[in-house]
C-alpha cells in the first residue's frame, strides 16, 4: 500500500504518467495491431496496488480519454495485464452528444468495449431522448450501445419506446428496439416486435406486424412508420381499422393526425355493420374537418338486406363516388326546401287524385240531376232512385269499381294527409328562434361518371347519382336506364327513386318516360307518356305503373299461346295494375282511344313506337360488372380479442409516469363528455325558458278580465302588467349569463389549447433548431476535412512538382564540351600539331 504522505508525491509525477501512458499505445501481443491511446486526463490521485503478477492502478476521480470518449467516475481499477478499467460509482462517459450513467462500468479497453451495470444505465443524446435501462454494452469505436433484459426511452415531449433488446447509434442518432416494442405518442398507443427510430429526423419505422390505438378505435398492419415532425402515421400491407360500428381494410393507410384526416390505397373497403352497407375502391380519402369521404377506382357501394330468410345485396358503381355529411342546422335553408319539393312531389298520386276530382264531379252531376228531377216532379222529394246511380254506372262501365279499390288500395287520402302533415312541419320554422339548433348529421351522397347499379331483380344503368337523408330520394341524371326482371326495360330523361325502409317505394320517371317489356325477340310491350310514376310492394316488385301525359301504349295478347293481336291505345292518363310481375288491369282516362288489330296487319315500323331503345347489353348483369373487388368478412373478434400495451419497463424505469398518462387521457375524455353535455344543457334551457311564457294562462286571463271594464288602458298599466315584463326579462338575463359564462369557458379552453399549441410547436422549433445545428456542425466538420484534404494533395501536388523540376535539371558535372557534341566545331588538343594533307 502507497502511504498518504506519497500521494502528494504520486499526484506530482501524476502528469508525467498521464504523458507516458498518452504515448505508449496498448500493444496486441497476438495480431500487433495498434489502437488508439488511452489517456487519462485528469485525476485526484493514482495507487499503484499489486495483485499477483498483475499491477493495478487505482485512480480518484480519474478522467479517461479513449477513441473520443471521456469516461468519469468516483473510482477506478486499471488492470495493467488485462487493459482493463472497473469503474465504480457514479459514471459517465461522454462521446460527442450522447451521455451515459450508471453506478458501475467495466471497459475492456484493447476491445473498446463498455459494459454498463447497475440498477439504473441511463443514456442521453442532444434531443433529450433518455434510454433507461439495467444493462447496457457500448463500443467506444464505433459508436454502438447495445442494451439487453429490457429497457425504456422517453423523449422530450413525453414520447415513449420500450423493448427487450435494442441498439443506438451514435453518429447516426439511431435507436433499434426489438421484442415486446411498445410505444405511446401523444394519444396514440403502439404495439410490435420491430421498431427503428432514427432521432434526428424524428422518424420510426415499424418492420413486423403492429397493432395501433387510438382512443376507442383500433389499427393492425404489417408494418410503417411514423414521422413525427409533420405527425403522420404511414401504414402497408393488410392493413386493418376497427371502430365503433366501422371496420376497414386497404394495402396502405396514411393517418395525418394534425388535421385528423386518412387516405388509403390498394384493396380499400369500408363496413359499417350498423347500418348494413359497405364500400369499395382502389382509393379512399377522408377530410375530417369536412365529415367526406371521396372514393376512386372501381369504386362502389353495397347494401344488404335479408328477405324471406337470404340475403340479398345491391352494389352500385361509379368512376368517383363522394359522401358527406352535414349538421342540419348546418344545410342551407334552399335546399332544405329543395328536398321539402322534392318529396311533396314524388309522393303526390296524379291518378287517385283524377279519380277523387272525377268522384266529385259525378256525385255532383248526380245531386243535380237528382235536385232537377225533383223540380220536374218526375221523382218524390227525398228519394233516391237506383235508376239515376245506374245511369251514371253506365258510362263509366267498369272503372268505377276499379276507381273504389285503387282508392283504398294506394290510400290517396293518406297520402294528402301525410303532404298536409309535410306542410305543417314547413310551418314549424316559425318556433325555431326558441328552439336549439338540430345537429343531428345528414348524409349526402354523389356519384360521377358511369353509374352502375346491380341487384339480382334490378340493374340501373346512368351518368350522374345523388342522394340525401333529407329527401332518402335517389337521383339518376342524362338518359338513366332501369331494368326490372330483366325483360323490363325503363328509362327517361332523369329518375326519381324514393328509399323508404332500406327499400325502393316509387320511383319518378321525369320526361320522355318510356317502359318496354320483351315478349320475345322482336315483340315489345310499349308505353310512351310524357311522365312515369311506378309503385313497388315490400319486396320491391312492381305493382302498378301510371303513365302520364301523352300516353300511347302497345300491348301483344295471345291466343293458343301465339301472338296474334295488338292493342294500341293512347289517352291523357293510364294505369296497369300488376300482381306477382304479371299484368292484371289496364284503365286509360280523358277520352282515351283504344284499337286492336291483327299482327300480321302491322308492319315492323308500326310495331314499335318512338322511343323505343332496346338496349340489353348496357344492362349489368353481375356483381363484378359493377366492381372487381370482393367484399372481406369482418376481422372485429380476431381484433378484439388483442390487448392494449401495459408498458411493464416504463412503468419501472419512470415510474408513475403511464399512470399519469392514463389519468390524463381520462381527465381529457370526462372534460370532453361535460362540455357536450353543458352545450346541449345551454342549447335546451332557451327553449323551456320560452315554453314556459309562450301559453300563459295568466295574462290571457287578465286580458280577457279588462274587457269588461270600460277603462282597460288602465288596467293594462297596472302592476300586473308590469309582472308581466318582470319575468320575460329575468329569463333573457339568466340566458344571458349562460352565454357569457359559456363563452368565457371556451375562450379559457381555447386560450389553454393555444398555449399548448404553441408550447408544443416551440419545442419543435427547438427539436429542429438543435437539429439544423447538429447537421451544421456535420456539414462544418466535412467541410475542413475536405479542406484537409484538398490542403494535403496541393502539398503532396507541390512537392512532387518540385521533384520533377530537380529531375529535370541539368548536371554540370555531366555535361561534355561543346566539340563532342556531333555537329561542333574541334578543338586542338595540347601537344599536337595540326598536319597539312
Amino acid at each position: 500500500m502507497v502511504g498518504k504522505g506519497k500521494r502528494g508525491l504520486l499526484a506530482l509525477c501524476l502528469a508525467l504518467l498521464g504523458s507516458v501512458w498518452s504515448v505508449l499505445p496498448a500493444q496486441n501481443e497476438d495480431s500487433g495491431q495498434v489502437d488508439s491511446l488511452l489517456r487519462l486526463e485528469k485525476a485526484d490521485y493514482v495507487e499503484q496496488l499489486e495483485a499477483g503478477d498483475d499491477l493495478i492502478r487505482k485512480v480518484a476521480n480519474p478522467v479517461f480519454l479513449h477513441n473520443g470518449t471521456y469516461l468519469q467516475c468516483d473510482t477506478s481499477l486499471w488492470s495493467r495485464n488485462t487493459n482493463i478499467i472497473n469503474c465504480i460509482g457514479n459514471v459517465v462517459m461522454t462521446q460527442g452528444d450522447a451521455v451515459l450513467t450508471s453506478d458501475s462500468l467495466v471497459y475492456y479497453v484493447d476491445d473498446d468495449l463498455a459494459r454498463f451495470r447497475g440498477s439504473l444505465v441511463e443514456l442521453q443524446n442532444a434531443e433529450g431522448n433518455v434510454l433507461r435501462t439495467r444493462e447496457l454494452d457500448y463500443n467506444t469505436r464505433d459508436s454502438l450501445a447495445l442494451f439487453h433484459n429490457g429497457a425504456s426511452m422517453r423523449s422530450e415531449d413525453g414520447q415513449i419506446i420500450e423493448s427487450d433488446e435494442g441498439s443506438y447509434s451514435n453518429p447516426r442518432n439511431y435507436f433499434v428496439f426489438r421484442d415486446n416494442v411498445n410505444m405511446f405518442t401523444d394519444s396514440v398507443f403502439v404495439r410490435t416486435n420491430e421498431l427503428d427510430y432514427d432521432a434526428d429526423a424524428e422518424f420510426a419505422m415499424f418492420k413486423a406486424p403492429i397493432d395501433f390505438w387510438k382512443e376507442e378505435n383500433m389499427l393492425s398492419a404489417r408494418g410503417g412508420w411514423y414521422r413525427k415532425l409533420e405527425d403522420i402515421f404511414f401504414f402497408e400491407n393488410d392493413v386493418r381499422a376497427l371502430g365503433e360500428t366501422q371496420e376497414t381494410w386497404s394495402d396502405t393507410l396514411y393517418y395525418y393526425r394534425k388535421s385528423g384526416d386518412i387516405e388509403m390505397h390498394g384493396h380499400v373497403q369500408l363496413q359499417d355493420t350498423s347500418r348494413s352497407v359497405a364500400s369499395v375502391s382502389e382509393y379512399l380519402y377522408y377530410c375530417d374537418s369536412l365529415s367526406s369521404v371521396t372514393l376512386l377506382g372501381q369504386a362502389a357501394i353495397a347494401l344488404w338486406e335479408e328477405r324471406g330468410g337470404k340475403v340479398d345485396t345491391t352494389y352500385c358503381g361509379a368512376d368517383s363516388i363522394f359522401y358527406r355529411t352535414l349538421k342540419m342546422c348546418d344545410i342551407p335553408e334552399e335546399e332544405i326546401s329543395l328536398a321539402g319539393q322534392r318529396r311533396e312531389t314524388i309522393m303526390a298520386d296524379p291518378v287517385a287524385e283524377y279519380r277523387r276530382r272525377a268522384a266529385e264531379e259525378r256525385a255532383k252531376a248526380e245531386e243535380e240531376a237528382r235536385n232537377q228531377a225533383v223540380e220536374d216532379g218526375l221523382i218524390a222529394p227525398g228519394r233516391v232512385g237506383s235508376e239515376a246511380s245506374l245511369s251514371m254506372a253506365d258510362g263509366t262501365g267498369s272503372l268505377a269499381a276499379q276507381d273504389d279499390s285503387l282508392a283504398v288500395q294506394d290510400s290517396p287520402a293518406a297520402a294528402r294527409d301525410s303532404l298536409g302533415a309535410v306542410q305543417d312541419s314547413l310551418a314549424v320554422t316559425d318556433t325555431l328562434a326558441a328552439a336549439p339548433p338540430d345537429t343531428s348529421a345528414v348524409g349526402f351522397v354523389s356519384g360521377r361518371g358511369n353509374i352502375r347499379i346491380f341487384r339480382s331483380d334490378m340493374q340501373v344503368r346512368c351518368d350522374s347519382l345523388e342522394f340525401n337523408e333529407l329527401d332518402s330520394i335517389a337521383r339518376f341524371y342524362r338518359q338513366p336506364l332501369v331494368w326490372n326482371e330483366i325483360q323490363r326495360q325503363f328509362s327517361a330523361d332523369s329518375l326519381f327513386v324514393l328509399v323508404r325502409d332500406g327499400g325502393i317505394d316509387r320511383a319518378s320517371l321525369m320526361s320522355n318516360a318510356f317502359i318496354a317489356v320483351q315478349e320475345d325477340t322482336i315483340h315489345y310491350d310499349q308505353i310512351s307518356s310524357t311522365e312515369g310514376l311506378a309503385f313497388f310492394d315490400d319486396s320491391t316488385q312492381l305493382r302498378r305503373f301510371d303513365a302520364l301525359g301523352n300516353v300511347v301504349a302497345l300491348f301483344y295478347l295471345e291466343e293458343n299461346d301465339t301472338l296474334s293481336t295488338v292493342n294500341k291505345a293512347e289517352g291523357a292518363l293510364m294505369s296497369a295494375n300488376l300482381k306477382d310481375g304479371e299484368l292484371q288491369s289496364v284503365y286509360y282516362f280523358d277520352s282515351p282511344k283504344n284499337d286492336a288489330y291483327p299482327l300480321v296487319q302491322l308492319s315492323e315500323r308500326e310495331r314499335m313506337l318512338r322511343g323505343l331503345d332496346w338496349r340489353p347489353q348496357l344492362r349489368p348483369r353481375s356483381k363484378s360488372d359493377v366492381t372487381t373487388l370482393s367484399l372481406r368478412p369482418s376481422a372485429r373478434e380476431e381484433m378484439l380479442s388483442k390487448s392494449r400495451p401495459e408498458f411493464p419497463r416504463t412503468e419501472f424505469y419512470f415510474e408513475g409516469y403511464m399512470g399519469e398518462v392514463y389519468a390524463s387521457l381520462e381527465r381529457a375524455r370526462l372534460e370532453k363528455e361535460r362540455r357536450e353535455r353543458e352545450d346541449s344543457r345551454a342549447d335546451t334551457l332557451p327553449e323551456s325558458d320560452s315554453l314556459m311564457h309562450a301559453d300563459s294562462l295568466a295574462p290571457a286571463k287578465a286580458a280577457a278580465d279588462s274587457l269588461m271594464h270600460s277603462d282597460s288602458l288602465a288596467v293594462s298599466s297596472g302592476p300586473e302588467a308590469g309582472s308581466l315584463a318582470t319575468p320575460l326579462s329575468a329569463a333573457e338575463q339568466r340566458r344571458a349569463e349562460r352565454i357569457a359564462r359559456r363563452e368565457a369557458r371556451w375562450a379559457a379552453l381555447d386560450e389553454r389549447d393555444a398555449m399548448k399549441k404553441e408550447q408544443k410547436e416551440l419545442r419543435a422549433q427547438r427539436r429542429l433548431e438543435r437539429r439544423e445545428a447538429k447537421l451544421a456542425r456535420r456539414r462544418e466538420r466535412q467541410l475542413r476535412k475536405e479542406e484537409a484534404l484538398l490542403q494535403r494533395y496541393i502539398e503532396k501536388y507541390e512537392k512532387q512538382k518540385e521533384r520533377d523540376e530537380r529531375q529535370q535539371e541539368p548536371d554540370p558535372s555531366r555535361e561534355r564540351t561543346p566539340g563532342i557534341e556531333a555537329g561542333g566545331e574541334l578543338q586542338p588538343v595540347a601537344g599536337l600539331h595540326a598536319q597539312t594533307p
